[in-house]
């Protein structure tokens, strides 16, 4: 059929479309292998091949046999000068169809030297044969039920009643060809002009190929395509520099805000603070409202503790760096995901080291606890710095006091190294009381279109899904510390320290400032029965690197959203509501393990209970099914997509409006640790308004991290009337899908950094600085909205404005911020 789509295309004159006619006749049997005749027969000329008939009247054929003597004779064509001359070409007419309009004159300029009798007499007959041009018609087009001709445009024509026949003109020949079934596909048209169908072939190519073609049997031709992926590209801190290693791209610079050290309460950090804030105009109070509170980093290294114990030699004189205001610099890396690494100096294989330094937090025994942060071994201060004691949010290096088989402090003059204690344990290689090193590393993409994205397993020595980074064991601040660090982290079981074994740049022994203890499950009155069984084990981990954009723990829920993949499922825990450290509420899973080769004595550092809810919204806000006292689930879900990310919008019911929006996941409310307790976990959850329970847990109070619905508090003239319409009541959330590689909270400003877009923008909220609980600091939407049906003052979990403090001594501004203003923000997403 090919040859009979030139007939309509190339020939510019009536006679050249005859003449390609003729042609196509022939040349279409030839490429059957199949002989083409025409011959008369009761009055009418029948032209056949494999594909096709045809039948002119006698008129018709009288009139061809007095224009083609030489063809036409005793009532058969003779064809056999024309298919020589059709074979010379045969190999030329697939070039002239792509050449230009002059290139095809040429062409028609020889073809019309075939035969002068033909051009003569060609308007006689041109009628009789014109409709061999609807061999161009599309038999695998899913247009038509059943293609019955094309028209003059090469158009098809459909049958709309399958019980007629369409008919044109009743002196040009019609046939009528049905489609194959869905499930088949079209090998040919028979001499009936019925299709020749066979099966389809079932996922004919696999990923990274396409069909380049159908074989005899059906089946797909498939070759290897080359995918262009999405650019691989991350945001991440650089915490302790104002700038990024070579090889990222800078974002903004900007200065580490975070808690005073002496208050239980408030915001848990750090946050990097974007210059030039937005702090003049509406929602602005200027006065002393006291909500949350923002205050300065400094360092805290003027004894010596990155140095050698007795040698006068320090490797870095950190003490040059004592009382200095922290920087911090927003980057951009062209990698996949980014993850900090505790214990370590190197990242794993495939991964490219975005900066080194110290694992730090607050003192141990001060009354605050940040995230563990990894702060830059070669820092340098924040534009502005003061260098004064500001006494603000303090930072310290940390160490390791216990670890799963016993770190140990014994120095081995002899040997020059240190022993280890239980070389069989996870622990073996960690040196109590000698600073802890930390990395952050980005993953490097190796296959097109793979996404990456790290998460811990909080309770397993392997990763379900993915790809284990390794295994290791967890580690955090002990139970009766209100200081060091919050969050728990996974540590991995071969650490390493600067300059290696011998050299000992560290001071061991003397300072011990942030602290860090293995974890043990606290589950004996508990009514799960596989986690009683783990009561007093030390809880493993594994580092885990799921293909996919974004990983997030869905809190309350046994399943993931639809449009997410579930990694694992768990039961929600965090430190004891009483206890006087508060950590972060984690997933742990829900068939738990311990740590290899570890006693099940009660240690006592850091502790895992599983958790309740005490309090829910009320009324019609939506919420229901929640019953106090019942353990609760939740699972940790991902977002395949490669452009797409998870995003919480704080303080509002719906995702609606939210830019960048791909789907909502589902709605709830907030909530967080009792405003007076100083246990249980520090991070805002937002918890769906219907949970999903397991079996094998009671209703039965024996659950010791406590979770309690969230109020909003107006202070003063603070934000002004968003919140103070929505003073007393419980808050909302929602979370979404949005099509972004990269969501960030920018706080400071209403805006986003250039190549980022806002998804939503609002004010800093987190609790009160002088209550018990330490809280994380949020971005609550600026257009806030409650559940009106619950406004009593239920004292459970608050949140707050959030003030600036001590900024220049209260005098004045520094990059834009002032003393006991509100702080605004953005959450914003990379643009791809």
């Amino acid at each position: 059929l090919c040859c009979c789509v030139v007939v309509g295309s190339i020939c510019n004159t009536n006679k050249m479309r005859l003449a390609f006619a003729l042609a196509a006749l022939v040349a279409c049997a030839m490429a059957q292998d199949q002989p083409a005749s025409i011959k008369q027969k009761d009055g009418m000329l029948h032209a056949k091949s494999t594909d096709f008939q045809f039948e002119l009247t006698d008129a018709s054929f009288a009139s061809m046999a007095d224009s083609f003597p030489s063809i036409v004779q005793d009532g058969t064509f003779k064809l056999s000068a024309l298919l020589m001359h059709i074979k010379k070409l045969e190999d030329k007419l697939e070039m002239y169809q792509k050449t230009t309009a002059e290139s095809l004159d040429d062409v028609a300029d020889e073809l019309e030297a075939l035969n002068t009798t033909v051009e003569k007499d060609l308007l006689s007959i041109e009628d009789s044969v014109e409709t061999l041009s609807m061999f161009s018609v599309n038999l695998t087009s899913s247009d038509c039920d059943k293609v019955i001709g094309v028209d003059e445009n090469g158009n098809l024509k459909c049958d709309t009643d399958k019980d007629t026949v369409y008919v044109e003109d009743e002196s040009k020949w019609q046939r009528r060809v049905s489609n194959c079934p869905a499930d088949s596909i079209l090998q040919g048209v028979d001499q009936d002009g019925k299709p020749s169908c066979i099966p389809r072939a079932v996922d004919p190519c696999e990923e990274g190929q396409s069909a380049t073609g159908i074989d005899k049997n059906g089946k797909a031709i498939c070759e290897d395509v080359l995918q262009v992926p999405p650019k691989a590209l991350s945001t991440y801190v650089h915490w302790g520099r104002r700038g990024c290693w070579a090889g990222s791209k800078l974002v903004y610079s900007g200065w580490v805000g975070a808690n005073r050290y002496t208050y239980r309460g408030g915001g848990i950090g750090p946050l990097c603070m974007r210059p030039n804030a937005q702090q003049t105009g509406t929602g602005i109070d200027n006065n002393n409202q006291n909500g949350g509170l923002i205050y300065r980093s400094e360092w805290e290294w003027n004894d010596g503790t990155i140095s050698e114990p007795g040698n006068s030699y320090n490797y870095m004189d950190a003490r040059e760096y004592h009382d200095d205001d922290i920087s911090c610099g927003v980057c951009q890396a062209e990698v996949q995901t980014t993850q900090m690494v505790p214990a370590k100096m190197s990242c794993p294989t495939g991964w490219k080291q975005l900066y080194w330094g110290y694992l730090s937090a607050e003192y141990h025994t001060h009354s605050h606890s940040p995230k563990w942060t990894c702060l830059d071994h070669e820092p340098n201060a924040a534009n502005g710095n003061d260098r004064g004691n500001n006494n603000g949010a303090r930072w310290y290096t940390s160490e390791i006091e216990l670890a799963p088989g016993g770190a140990t402090n014994e120095w081995d003059t002899n040997m020059g190294v240190y022993n280890v204690g239980d070389t069989q344990a996870p622990g073996q290689g960690y040196r109590r009381w000698h600073e802890m090193m930390c990395t952050v590393c980005g993953k490097e993409p190796t296959v097109y279109n793979k996404p990456s994205k790290t998460f811990i397993q909080y309770g397993k020595r392997a990763c379900t899904k993915g790809n284990t980074l390794y295994s290791g064991w967890l580690a955090n601040a002990r139970y009766t510390h209100a200081g060091s660090g919050s969050d728990y982290l996974c540590m991995p079981p071969d650490p390493e320290y600067f300059n290696g074994v011998t050299e000992r740049h560290y001071n061991r022994g003397g300072n011990r400032r942030a602290r860090l203890y293995q974890v043990e499950y606290q589950t004996s009155s508990n009514k799960i029965t596989k986690l009683r069984a783990l009561h007093n084990h030390e809880a493993s981990c594994a580092m885990c690197e799921a293909e996919a954009n974004d990983v997030k723990m869905m809190p309350g829920m046994t399943q993931c959203p639809n449009g997410t993949t579930m990694q694992y499922d768990g039961w929600l825990m965090a430190e004891k509501y009483n206890h006087n450290h508060n950590t972060e509420w984690v997933c742990v899973d829900k068939a738990a393990e311990s740590v290899l080769g570890t006693n099940t004595g009660d240690q006592n550092g850091g502790l895992l209970y599983p958790t309740e809810v005490r309090t829910y919204p009320a009324g019609n806000s939506g919420v229901s099914g929640w019953n106090v006292g019942r353990a609760v689930t939740c699972s940790v879900c991902a977002i395949d997509e490669p452009t797409s990310s998870f995003v919480t919008r704080w303080g509002r019911k719906e995702c609606k409006g939210a830019k960048g929006l791909k789907r909502e996941l589902y709605r709830g409310f907030v909530a967080n640790g009792h405003r007076d307790h100083r246990g249980s976990g520090s991070d805002f959850l937002c918890m769906p308004l219907k949970p999903e329970w397991r079996t094998g847990d009671t209703t039965a109070r024996k659950y010791e991290s406590q979770l309690y619905a969230t109020e909003y508090k107006a202070q003063g003239n603070q934000i002004g009337t968003p919140l103070k319409n929505v003073h007393n009541w419980e808050t909302p959330c929602a979370v979404c899908e949005v099509e972004y590689k990269d969501v960030t909270m920018v706080p400071g400003r209403t805006d986003c950094p250039s190549g980022y877009d806002v998804i939503y923008a609002g004010w800093i909220m987190t609790g009160y600085y002088s209550n018990q609980h330490g809280t994380t600091y949020e971005c609550v939407d600026g257009a806030m909205e409650g559940f009106g049906e619950s406004k009593d003052n239920n004292f459970g979990a608050r949140l707050y404005a959030t003030e600036t403090e001590s900024i220049r001594n209260n005098a004045g501004a520094w990059q834009g911020y002032y003393h006991n203003r509100e702080v605004k923000c953005a959450v914003c997403g990379l643009k791809m």
